[in-house]
């Protein structure tokens, strides 16, 4: 039973939503970077999100780690930092 807990949710699920949020802040810091010094216009914001969902799909799949909560993590650490991303886009 503890073998099950230690491989499941602290390796599996656990370590796949910090691998997933700690790549999402960092994109989302390269975002504001990049948006600061007019590097990146607003048509490329859902190309740079698809980007960053293989990334990290690769990497926590290379980890065996899961891939669904890694994600969802990397969507929520990118969108921390730009809360008004979603609503910008279509304009």
């Amino acid at each position: 039973m503890l073998d099950w807990i230690c491989t499941v949710w602290l390796y599996d699920v656990i370590g796949g939503v910090m691998l997933g949020f700690l790549l999402g802040y960092g994109a989302g810091i390269m975002l504001l970077i990049s948006e600061w010094y007019n590097l990146i216009d607003k048509n490329n914001y859902f190309t740079f999100s698809t980007g960053l969902t293989f990334l990290v799909l690769g990497i926590a799949r290379l980890m065996n780690m899961d891939e669904v909560f890694s994600v969802f993590a990397a969507g929520i650490g990118e969108f921390k930092l730009y809360p008004w991303l979603p609503f910008s886009i279509s304009h």
